[in-house]
């Protein structure tokens, strides 16, 4: 693999301060791409293990809030391994950053059963904490988007919240997010969701209570109850890859 340039300091890709790689090679060839020069796979110079070293150590520094790779398309078949061990280290030396990808392909194309999808594939998705998804499509280029360039791009990433109910789940083998799952599908109804789920109207009012108590949640905010539902189909996805 390749690469165009490290930026020690990014503020443009990504929340807070970041450092930010952009790999070479792209067959997406977007129109009006920001950085056309990275479409070819043997632009700016080779990617080594000092690379590598180099990027591990920008990260660390306590203003530095996290990794952002880009390019180029980090999900191409040649750049994948090389990104996979990249994100993969960095989220093992520094858990408490964040680790942000960019890429032309979209999360159906990249997890498993996509036509991208690979064992790296799957370890990238494993480590990193927000997917930016999507070609740049010029005609739906909104300059009011963050981190983001045209309005069909996604910030797709799992509320910290679900992880809180899954490891409560796993640790008391309980059913709070089946709960919550049904509980939206049945347009947060208690009675309904209690009747699909065989059980007494008070024990899912004692669930829900519970998973306030421990993500939360705010049922009466309409943005938020679409992002949790939203991560929980994208959770979903990937605990198959596990």
């Amino acid at each position: 693999m390749n690469y165009g340039e490290i930026k020690k300091v990014d503020i443009a890709n990504g929340e807070g301060v970041r450092v930010s790689l952009f790999v070479s090679g792209c067959t997406h060839h977007c129109k009006n791409c920001f950085n056309e020069a990275t479409w070819d796979f043997n632009f700016g110079e080779a990617y080594t293990q000092e690379t590598e070293k180099y990027i591990l150590d920008l990260l660390n520094h306590d203003y530095i809030a996290g990794l952002s790779v880009l390019g180029g398309e980090p999900f191409e078949f040649k750049n994948q391994e090389p990104v996979a061990q990249l994100v993969e280290k960095a989220k093992d030396l520094y858990p408490q950053k964040n680790i942000w990808v960019y890429s032309g392909y979209v999360f159906e194309e990249l997890h498993t059963g996509g036509k991208m999808n690979t064992p790296f594939v799957d370890k990238i998705l494993k480590n990193i904490d927000i997917l930016v998804d999507g070609e740049f499509i010029e005609e739906k280029k909104n300059i009011t988007l963050k981190f983001r360039g045209s309005e069909n791009q996604r910030l797709i990433n799992i509320p910290e919240t679900l992880k809180k109910l899954y490891l409560y789940d796993d640790e008391h083998k309980g059913e709070l997010i089946t709960t919550l799952q049904m509980y939206l599908r049945n347009k947060q109804s208690i009675r309904k969701t209690a009747d699909e789920m065989f059980v007494h109207y008070r024990t899912i009012s004692y669930r829900l209570e519970k998973i306030k108590q421990i993500s939360g949640i705010n049922f009466d905010n309409a943005n938020e109850v679409l992002a949790v539902s939203n991560g929980l189909i994208i959770y979903k996805m990937l605990k198959e890859i596990e």
